[in-house]
């Protein structure tokens, strides 16, 4: 978006204020549920704290809230001058590379456990992911990524400091993301079917089991929401919107992944074990205390893995 476009001045202000409102609004969801959840939080995660995913959750969580805080005070702030919005502004996409990245990791990490950590699982997903790092950062240190060059009117409403990056970057970035997506949906349903084949109908998905399931479809569907309206708004929004639609996902992708966590810490704690026996699933309570970590037994021909949700998923 730049000065010479040709929207009218109003048109322009007007678009501005609208992305202001919605930013504040999105901000308003991440510390709302940062509320709703802080229980939960408390419950499942503090009591916790020797497992790599207590720090990528906290990492994850709270990251967000520093930055809604910043995004606020430069969508807001008219103090936030352009020479100022040209030098902080890759902190926008830096961030947007952030969340995502831990968010295909997080799902990678869970199909590689529910596939018995079998090493194609890597060779498929690793390279994806690094792709996708590799573009984010391009678009975020490439010379033409400044922030938008706004109309030179004294209004509050035309002070907004955000990130103006080359279209074709963000749109290779979010396709290596969709890329990732459909990979990890596709693996899931996969092991999924073969869970159910396995299990046959005497009996039923554990707790744990379907609760991958679901987040992984609610994850899914998001993620190709979003993917969706960046193309939208890339082929079809006016000049003044087009850089604006990661404005939802660098705040709705952390709290699905804070979300995700926190529902397989609570599944975990049902205590059911399901455990692979040469080629056959079974589900059966654990016996023992309930706060005992969840395990995900696989058993090939060759070897017996046990591999702990804790460590691996949760």
């Amino acid at each position: 978006m730049n000065s010479q476009g040709s929207e009218e001045p109003w048109v322009i202000g007007q678009d501005l204020v609208d992305v202001k409102y919605f930013s504040l609004g999105m901000a308003t969801v991440a510390v709302l549920d940062y509320f709703l959840t802080l229980d939960d939080e408390v419950n499942y995660v503090w009591k916790k704290r020797d497992s790599w995913t207590f720090w990528a959750f906290l990492l994850n969580r709270y990251s967000l809230l520093l930055f809604v805080l910043w995004q606020q005070i430069a969508f807001q702030w008219s103090g936030y001058t352009q020479q100022i919005c040209d030098r902080s502004v890759r902190l926008e996409g830096f961030y947007l590379v952030f969340v995502f990245t831990v968010a295909q990791g997080f799902l990678a990490t869970r199909v590689y456990a529910l596939t018995a950590r079998k090493n194609i699982i890597l060779w498929v997903f690793c390279p994806l992911i690094a792709c996708c790092v590799g573009m984010g950062f391009y678009m975020v240190f490439s010379p033409q990524t400044k922030a938008v060059k706004l109309l030179d009117i004294p209004l509050p409403a035309f002070h907004v400091c955000a990130m103006d990056a080359p279209l074709w970057t963000e749109w290779a970035y979010v396709t290596g993301v969709a890329i990732c997506d459909m990979a990890t949906f596709v693996c899931i349903v996969v092991f999924i079917k073969r869970v159910k084949a396995s299990l046959g109908q005497a009996h039923s998905l554990s707790h744990l089991m379907k609760t991958l399931i679901q987040d992984s479809t609610i994850y899914f569907f998001i993620m190709l929401t979003f993917n969706v309206a960046m193309l939208v708004y890339g082929v079809m929004a006016r000049e003044s919107l087009k850089n604006f639609p990661l404005v939802a996902p660098t705040v709705l992708v952390p709290v699905m992944v804070s979300r995700l966590i926190l529902s397989l810490r609570k599944a975990a704690d049902e205590g059911l074990v399901l455990c692979w026996n040469e080629g056959h699933l079974t589900v059966a309570p654990r016996s023992g205390h309930s706060q005992e970590m969840t395990e995900l037994r696989f058993r090939t021909s060759h070897t017996l893995r046990a591999i702990r949700t804790e460590d691996t998923v949760v």
